[in-house]
């Protein structure tokens, strides 16, 4: 049968049976809301997470792990012994980028992707307040090359960081750490390292990176001072911390800086990888649950089209064993009906749901808030979630009416014909 008359049977067999009809579709617009909510959730608040590691974590990190270790140099072999020299190797204990104006000028020089290049010494420490203690990582920063690193940081942080030029009695601290502490711009702290080094800073700057870690344990000093609380060289790193023009090509880019300067690097994605990882975990859970409704309205769908089918059949007249009232184009026909309407309908309603969690800014609801700290939910408000939702439930719509219109395929039986002298009156 063509797609005409089957569309008409379809909207006819609707009409008649409004009420299964109504029922099914109700639940084809539930499941399409929560699918689209799941979808503007779970999507955009990704691209969310993504885009603040971005911003907060360096791009390229080069290590301080050598890609081959240097070999030392024979000089002068002895009889009881051999006399070795080993070029720019520091401590077998420590581990450090030096010399670090060359290896940076390398970096930089490695791939056209590279914008910045600055560097750090990473070192821990706990930060003191008066009676409050919070453990804390110390990022000793060069505020001259930050600069060009932070171009994604905002102003304010710009100018914070441009305070610690000269000024290595000074600290910046992250707004999540100052809350805990109580600290605030123009207050004395005491910051102790790992080693036991005891250093009186005063707070310049309080910044904020919307992320967790970052916000809640890190504070920012010179690197000048960074390097004599670790007793390192002033030509030494820790690290090196790379921007790049576009963070998507971070691979390509560490593959060119490895090359260039012989030691490892790391990419924004490979530092954020648990947190990444963490995330999925949560969006698996969030889309199963999605699915599961999809599932629930793809069996309510079946069994409405199923007692459709039965009840067509058994107004079929005996006398013409092959007539069917409803054919299989028909149920597939009004199973996609069902499927598109509810999906629009679900697809819309959900769409609009996550645009008034956006703007309202409901606690509770985020997928990332042990992470990204923000002021509002980043959800995907994008005509493609309703689209995508309105396809995915045609689709679920149509794989529930394959068993309906496989019965309505089926021929009716023929009547079983009364045998000679059944259902006579006998006379005596």
């Amino acid at each position: 049968m063509s797609l005409g008359p089957a569309l008409r049977n379809a909207v006819r067999g609707i009409n008649r049976r409004r009420g299964a009809t109504l029922l099914a579709l109700a639940g084809v617009v539930v499941s399409a809301a929560l699918f689209a909510l799941v979808m503007a959730a779970t999507v955009g608040q990704q691209a969310y997470l993504r885009e603040r590691m971005a911003a907060v974590t360096p791009h390229v990190t080069v290590t301080a792990e050598r890609l081959e270790p240097l070999v030392p140099r024979r000089l002068v072999e002895l009889e009881d012994g051999v006399v070795e020299l080993v070029v720019n190797t520091p401590p077998t204990d420590r581990h450090e980028i030096k010399p670090r104006v060359e290896v940076a000028t390398r970096a930089r020089r490695s791939s056209d992707l590279v914008n910045g290049v600055a560097p750090f010494v990473l070192l821990k420490g706990v930060l003191r307040n008066g009676p409050r203690v919070h453990a804390v990582e110390i990022r000793g920063i060069d505020p001259v090359n930050e600069r060009g690193v932070g171009v994604r940081r905002s102003d304010r942080q710009r100018g914070a960081f441009a305070m610690l030029k000269g000024n290595p009695d000074a600290t910046i601290v992250g707004v999540g750490l100052a809350q805990r502490l109580g600290i605030a711009a123009g207050r004395d702290v005491t910051l102790i390292t790992s080693s036991g080094v005891i250093r009186r800073l005063g707070v310049i700057g309080v910044v904020r990176s919307d992320v967790d870690a970052v916000d809640d344990g890190r504070v920012y000093v010179n690197i000048e001072l960074a390097q004599s609380l670790r007793g390192m060289a002033r030509n030494a790193a820790t690290g090196l911390a790379l921007t790049l023009s576009d963070p998507q090509q971070a691979g390509r880019a560490a593959i060119s800086v490895e090359r260039a300067t012989g030691y490892r690097t790391a990419t924004w994605e490979q530092t954020g990888r648990e947190t990444l990882g963490g995330y999925a975990a949560r969006q698996i859970a969030a889309w199963v649950v999605a699915g599961l409704a999809m599932l629930v309205a793809a069996f309510g769908l079946a069994n409405a089209l199923t007692s459709t089918v039965l009840a067509s059949r058994e107004r079929a007249p005996r006398a013409e064993p092959a007539a069917v009232t409803m054919r299989p184009s028909d149920v597939v026909v009004e199973g996609a009906i069902v499927g598109l309407a509810g999906g629009a309908i679900g697809g819309a309603i959900g769409l609009g749901i996550a645009y008034w969690i956006a703007r309202s800014g409901i606690e509770g609801l985020s997928l990332v808030d042990d992470f990204v700290r923000f002021d509002r939910y980043p959800m995907l408000l994008d005509a493609s979630v309703v689209l995508t939702t309105v396809a995915l439930s045609a689709l679920v719509a149509l794989a529930a009416a394959i068993a309906p219109a496989r019965r309505a395929a089926r021929p009716i039986a023929s009547p079983v014909a009364p045998m000679p002298g059944q259902g006579e009156r006998q006379t005596p």
